[in-house]
């Protein structure tokens, strides 16, 4: 009870009704100690109001700041590539294991006994091109020798060769499948009395398997520029 209460109770007593001294002290007693609570009472709920203003503003502040700093902060580039461009990265890995021979290497290679051997040749040679050729790509780029073209090129000319650079055209097929490619890859002679770079023109048929894109079909096509390096090698 606070101290206005007991102020009422003690004026509602009717004037012709006497209270004792020791009511009186009690009312006193109760009166000084409700004065006494009161403004600690008060100074807490005072504080308390503050406090959770302050934290309130200080929740709305930090809320502000994080959706304005999401919302000005620059998207991450996606490094995801689109069928095309994966399949492009495969026939372009395929093309740099074709044509980056070392001359000297491949002739020590030569002389050992899996080279006479043709079934150990075959299946060495599809060891190191099943990540990116089909089975049965492999089977005819081998038919056709295709898969050596770059150590024909080497061992004709005595000379290091490398894949300089590569670029791709759009072929006819288009699905989410199969892909077809038209492409031009320059190829670096090291070694000859005049270092020199060729064209090379290919079409290239990639299919998407279950272990992503691969290379099935591939036909290089002779050009001016390799008949007169076959001419001036001869």
């Amino acid at each position: 009870m606070d101290s206005e209460k007991l102020e009422q109770e003690l004026r509602s007593f009717p004037k012709n009704q006497q209270l004792s001294n020791q009511a009186k002290e009690q009312f006193l007693i109760r009166i000084n100690e409700e004065s006494e609570i009161q403004p600690v009472q008060r100074k807490k709920r005072l504080f308390t109001k503050n406090f959770l203003s302050i934290v309130g503003v200080a929740t709305v502040f930090l809320i502000s700041f994080l959706l304005y700093s999401n919302f000005n902060q620059p998207s991450a580039p996606t490094n995801e590539l689109t069928p095309r461009e994966e399949a492009m990265e495969v026939a372009k890995a395929f093309k740099q294991m074709q044509f980056d021979v070392n001359y000297e290497q491949m002739m020590n290679e030569r002389n050992t006994e899996s080279y006479d051997n043709p079934q150990e040749l075959y299946d060495q040679t599809y060891e190191q091109y099943k990540g990116v050729v089909t089975e049965e790509g492999f089977k005819e780029l081998w038919m056709t020798n295709f898969i050596r073209y770059g150590e024909q090129l080497s061992e004709m000319t005595k000379a290091n060769i490398s894949m300089q650079d590569i670029t791709f055209e759009p072929g006819v097929k288009d699905t989410d499948r199969e892909l077809s490619f038209d492409y031009y890859v320059d190829v670096g002679f090291e070694g000859l009395e005049k270092d020199d770079t060729i064209t090379i023109f290919g079409q290239m048929i990639m299919i998407k398997t279950e272990d992503g894109w691969k290379v099935d079909k591939d036909i290089l096509q002779a050009n001016d520029e390799l008949r007169a390096l076959f001419q001036n090698q001869r």
